[in-house]
């Protein structure tokens, strides 16, 4: 009999709650610690400690119905898995993610000994995020469509994410850390303090820094 593979549902349900007008005000930002009992205030989310798993294998579907933040928004939605081998099984479990019904990406999660992934394994998520963008942000993007990420890699400089001051990024965009090949060095494009109008907005923290080659010639 072949097995059922577990899905996910990330079911957002959209209704009204407090407007905010500013862009760098941060109403209606959701992000769930999932398997966490409570999070203090200040203490800030260490998401990937703990999770929250799936074990009705009677289910094929398991939903997250989230309250954002207007109907009208676009949103960024960010889901965080992280096994650990949290029930000493090392069993991994691979699973589909959904999101209002519509195929989002499936879930191929690793065990640290190496054990392959397996269907029809408990899912489980460690951290769900739902941030309403600006809504200048992307203006070719149509009402109707949706913008898969595939990266975003700042190059010459730290992994950049969002903080309340100037240089990182005020949309909650993640950028990781770019390798810097050998025959490159890493290099300030311009000063800190420098405002730009680029399209989609990018943190100065992620565009002021580039690597460029040692040697000119190199290509």
């Amino acid at each position: 009999m072949e097995k059922l593979q577990q899905i996910l549902l990330l079911f957002l349900a959209f209704h009204f709650l407090k407007a905010g007008s500013q862009v760098f005000d941060t109403t209606g930002w959701l992000s769930i610690d999932c398997g966490a009992e409570k999070v203090q205030e200040k203490q800030g989310l260490e998401e990937m400690n703990t999770l929250r798993s799936f074990h009705d294998v009677l289910s094929e579907e398991h939903c997250y119905k989230l309250p954002v933040y207007k109907l009208t928004l676009r949103y960024i939605i960010r889901a965080g898995f992280f096994y650990g081998n949290y029930d000493g099984l090392s069993r991994p479990p691979t699973f589909n993610l959904t999101v209002e019904g519509k195929m989002w990406t499936t879930v191929n999660t690793s065990s640290m000994d190496g054990s392959p992934t397996r269907e029809g394994e408990a899912p489980f998520i460690s951290s769900l995020e739902a941030v309403p963008m600006w809504v200048k942000l992307f203006p070719k993007l149509t009402s109707s469509a949706t913008i898969h990420l595939v990266t975003r890699t700042n190059f010459g400089g730290p992994e950049v994410r969002f903080t309340s001051g100037l240089h990182g990024d005020m949309f909650n965009r993640i950028w990781t850390r770019g390798a810097t090949p050998p025959n490159c060095r890493e290099v300030s494009t311009m000063p800190a303090d420098t405002t730009l109008e680029i399209e989609n907005r990018p943190p100065m923290a992620a565009v002021g820094d580039s690597i460029e080659p040692i040697n000119p010639s190199d290509p």
